[in-house]
């Protein structure tokens, strides 16, 4: 290389500049291309007279080879994602209410019965009572009564907790 290159690679890119052709590279047949050329072209005559050859793999585990045929990928992944539409937004069927044949009354009746086994709260929230139907036959007097024995019952510790 000559010296006015050198210090015109050596402004340009001076890494570049740096590096030193190895020594140890072998040399090159004089015909080599030309063989590279006639090998190239023969085993491009092989695969068109023998195209079951060009075949690499064939059976069930062949599907692997998919990101090799991007068409296949692509037609694959689309057919995965109808499928999957399909079972999302298919409609749920709908289950009957067990309770839409019973009766106003039947239910009222049930309740009456269970009274015990539900909550107050639960059952004004649900508008089946009201603070008055659950005292309507309540005695007024026996009420009073009871409330004033339970009073009389209390120590200090539930007049604390009350006040």
């Amino acid at each position: 290389m000559s010296e006015e290159i050198r210090k015109e690679l050596e402004e340009i890119a001076p890494r570049l500049a740096r590096l030193q052709r190895p020594e140890d590279v072998p040399p090159v047949e004089g015909n080599y291309f030309h063989n590279l050329r006639v090998d190239v072209l023969q085993n491009y005559r092989e695969r068109l007279t023998h195209p079951k050859s060009r075949r690499e793999s064939s059976g069930w585990w062949s599907f692997l080879s998919l990101p090799k045929r991007p068409a296949m990928a692509i037609a694959f992944a689309s057919v995965a994602m109808l499928l999957v539409t399909v079972f999302w937004l298919w409609p749920a069927q709908v289950e009957e209410d067990a309770f839409a044949e019973l009766k106003t009354d039947e239910i009222y009746a049930y309740i009456e019965e269970n009274i015990d086994d539900f909550e107050v709260e639960l059952l004004m929230q649900s508008g089946l009572t009201t603070h008055g139907s659950l005292f309507e036959d309540v005695d007024e007097d026996g009420l009073e009564d009871y409330l004033m024995d339970d009073i009389q019952q209390w120590d200090e510790d539930d007049w604390e907790d009350i006040l």
